[in-house]
């Protein structure tokens, strides 16, 4: 990790991602260890893809040279599972990964090692009375953590203190045997920042240092002096302090800084001025627009007792949301649980601690893009098997149509969810075969497909996008702060996770309430409009 962080200035500097790739190496050799090899070994990217779930080095039994045990008496050993036992690294590294690809070039193998290490395998076996350090074959796996102008930078496995920089990486030519065999069986897992659990990014500014005001520790607000340990941690804290926080500084001395506020006059000073740059956050945000009374939702504080109310677009409340929850941007102390604004227990983004009585969902929602004037929809496919042929629906883009059933879908708030169709009451399935796209019967040989919200963008599970005409784009998901493909989620119920038939809803105009079953003369669509601060 110091090799990587010195040489090629990545993830933790940017996110924090430092430890995700170190985990990502430790666990490939675990389970090559187990005679799993090459192949089988990236099974644990696809199940940190399903699970959501890092575990931290120090937290993994087999560092301390015994079975971690739970509980009390004849407690048995919990190594690998039971996760909530465990920290999610994920936490504070706000990341979700894609697929595992081939490296194949030595550019393309750079622009990996700018997010994390790739691994690879090789042969040691004769390879030193030929000249080289290894060899082409698969006997012996290592990370790829950097490189020079000439060399790779690997790290081993044989503890902190081998080799001849006494911690534990060596190097290579990258145009001898060894460099080749290397790039030949180079492998890295693509990994995305999570926008949906952020909600925010950041711009480097010039500023006058005088006019930064810096957030002070305050009883209730969610952050701490692990949380200021580098740039990558505190973004993805201050993203969490809504309103309170503006962005992040480094000082000359390296320490970190939140900003809570920059003001319009610094210090005069008729010599040129020494300008700092911090980061500026831009909040992502979303007003909650109910479409029967054409109000929005907001909040007004009482003597610290906070009371929903619907008002007019100007005075509308900004909300963001993250693990399933909504989330108060004036006072992200709060989060809506059902008609009412709550406090956060515990750290607000400690997964092991969500209630999820407490998560939202969207159900029965028309997706539009409003660039376009298309929605998401149902539409024919057929399904030729042997000598049968079958009609089956799967998605396209078209026009938008508020009074179409076929338009209507249930997905989540954040996190990953399943495509649900209103008109057919199924889930989109992919045939693992075929990679096929349909709201079929469950059974056989398909699964559901998950999808995820990041940075207003419909994302597949394995990172690529609906384009803006809702055709799936053969790329990956880029960021952009107004992207072409964004989807607005119009007209929805706004339901519990937990009993999706319990709603928020707006009667008589102004009240906002709860409510099951059929209720009359209630709003109860909603539209997440989008918007930045």
């Amino acid at each position: 990790k110091q090799w990587y962080q010195r040489r090629v200035r990545g993830g933790q500097d940017s996110f924090g991602l430092g430890e995700l790739g170190t985990l990502l190496h430790t666990e490939f050799h675990e389970l090559r260890w187990k005679n799993l090899y090459w192949n089988s070994a990236y099974r644990m990217a696809t199940q940190v893809r399903k699970s959501g779930w890092i575990v931290p080095m120090d937290e993994m039994a087999w560092t301390k040279g015994s079975c971690k045990k739970w509980g009390e008496g004849k407690s048995k050993c919990h190594c690998g599972y039971k996760m909530q036992n465990y920290t999610n690294v994920l936490d504070d590294q706000f990341v979700f990964l894609g697929p595992t690809v081939r490296a194949e070039t030595v550019e393309k193998l750079k622009y990996a090692l700018q997010s994390g290490p790739a691994t690879t395998c090789y042969s040691r076996s004769g390879a030193k009375k030929l000249g080289f350090k290894c060899k082409n074959g698969c006997l012996h796996a290592n990370s790829i953590i950097g490189y020079t102008e000439d060399t790779f930078l690997l790290q081993e496995s044989y503890g902190k203190g081998w080799g001849a920089f006494g911690n534990g990486t060596w190097e290579t030519d990258k145009d001898d045997q060894c460099g080749e065999a290397i790039l030949q069986k180079a492998y890295f897992t693509v990994i995305f920042y999570d926008y949906d659990r952020a909600n925010a990014y950041y711009n480097p500014i010039g500023v006058q240092q005088s006019k930064l005001h810096y957030l002070e520790y305050e009883a209730g607000l969610h952050f701490t002096e692990k949380d200021i340990q580098n740039i990558g941690l505190a973004k993805n804290r201050c993203a969490f302090l809504g309103w309170h926080c503006k962005g992040v500084l480094e000082t000359a001395n390296g320490e970190i800084k939140l900003i809570s506020s920059v003001g319009k006059k610094g210090k005069r000073n008729k010599k040129p001025l020494n300008l700092v740059m911090y980061f500026r956050k831009k909040q992502t945000v979303i007003y909650l627009r109910n479409e029967a009374t054409k109000t929005y939702l907001t909040i007004k504080m009482k003597k610290g007792n906070p009371k929903l109310v619907m008002t007019n677009l100007k005075k509308a409340a900004p909300f963001f949301t993250s693990y399933g929850r909504i989330i108060s941007y004036r006072y992200p102390q709060y989060h809506l649980i059902d008609n009412r604004l709550v406090k956060i227990e515990g750290d607000i983004k400690d997964s092991r601690n969500i209630d999820q009585s407490t998560t939202w969902a969207l159900d029965d929602c028309n997706l539009q893009n409003i660039g376009t004037g298309k929605s998401l929809d149902l539409e024919e496919v057929t399904i030729t098997k042997k000598k049968s042929t079958t009609i089956e629906y799967g998605v396209a883009g078209k026009q938008t149509d508020m009074n179409s059933d076929s338009q209507r879908f249930g997905v989540g708030i954040s996190g990953k969810w399943p495509l649900v169709s209103s008109k057919l009451g199924r889930a989109l399935l992919q045939d693992k075969k075929t990679n096929k796209m349909t709201f079929s019967q469950p059974g056989g040989k398909t699964k559901e497909a998950m999808y995820r919200w990041n940075a207003q963008q419909i994302l597949s599970s394995i990172g690529k996008p609906f384009d803006r005409n809702f055709d799936m784009d053969p790329g990956y998901f880029e960021f952009s702060a107004e992207p072409e493909n964004a989807v607005v989620p119009t007209g929805c119920k706004l339901v519990k996770e937990s009993n999706k038939a319990s709603r928020l809803v707006v009667i008589k105009k102004k009240s906002v309430r709860m409510a099951t079953g059929v209720a009359e003369e209630v709003g109860e669509r909603w539209t997440l409009q989008p918007g930045q601060i």
